[in-house]
């Protein structure tokens, strides 16, 4: 398998599926070429990062209502009041979730809950962080949810690539993700939060199975 990785997201609460062109990347494609032999130049680099800025500058991102925040601020304080907030990564999701919210980043949106294969949850793409609508008067589920897309953002932030295979990050960075947010809906359920994806991953979490059941996932779903 060669070492490239796929525009966006590839966890379960993936990032957007489209923009203009019908792609989620905002940088142009690489050069043609056999996968994993063509590493990028420092010129490449520095063409795509300038293309990708250009393009945010140039975009009217939405911003979420007075009503959206407000769930979202209920949200906010259900992970406080929880004892995630006092995990390694608690405090640095709140903060960050409250910079967002703050500066209307954060939104509810139609995206695709359904089956465990095809659903999207919840996004972020760098500017924005989007919520399926149906979280949008479900402070709980809204908390759960800004956990599992805040460990992605963290993650991005405090991890380099290149130590592993882009597989093998994606695979770290998923079950990272999954872990926090299964930690914060095991607190939420206790008050009443329920949801059959989640309960199903929080067994397989419990039987050890959760990274495996990642991984196999990321394999149906990776290109052939």
């Amino acid at each position: 398998m060669g070492n490239e990785k796929q525009a966006g997201h590839t966890c379960s609460s993936k990032a957007r599926k489209t923009h203009r062109d019908g792609t989620s990347c905002l940088a142009p494609s690489p050069k043609p070429g056999s996968l994993g032999l063509q590493a990028p130049t420092k010129e490449d680099l520095a063409a795509a990062k300038a293309a990708d800025a250009l393009e945010r500058a140039n975009r009217i991102l939405p911003k979420s209502d007075e009503e959206s925040r407000k769930t979202i601020t209920k949200g906010i304080q259900h992970i406080i009041d929880s004892p995630f907030y006092k995990t390694a990564d608690g405090k640095s999701i709140v903060a960050l979730v409250k910079h967002l919210n703050a500066s209307g980043d954060i939104i509810y949106e139609k995206l695709s809950i359904g089956d465990e294969e095809t659903e999207e949850r919840a996004s972020w793409d760098g500017d924005t962080m989007r919520l399926d609508i149906g979280f949008a008067d479900r402070p709980l589920a809204t908390a759960v949810e800004l956990v599992h897309e805040g460990t992605h953002v963290l993650w991005s932030k405090n991890h380099k690539k290149g130590r592993k295979s882009v597989t093998e990050e994606n695979i770290d960075d998923e079950y990272n993700a999954q872990k926090n947010q299964l930690t914060m809906f095991g607190y939420m359920s206790a008050l009443g939060m329920n949801d059959l994806l989640l309960d199903r991953r929080l067994e397989q979490l419990r039987n050890n199975e959760l990274r495996n059941a990642i991984a196999a996932r990321m394999k149906a779903k990776a290109p052939k």
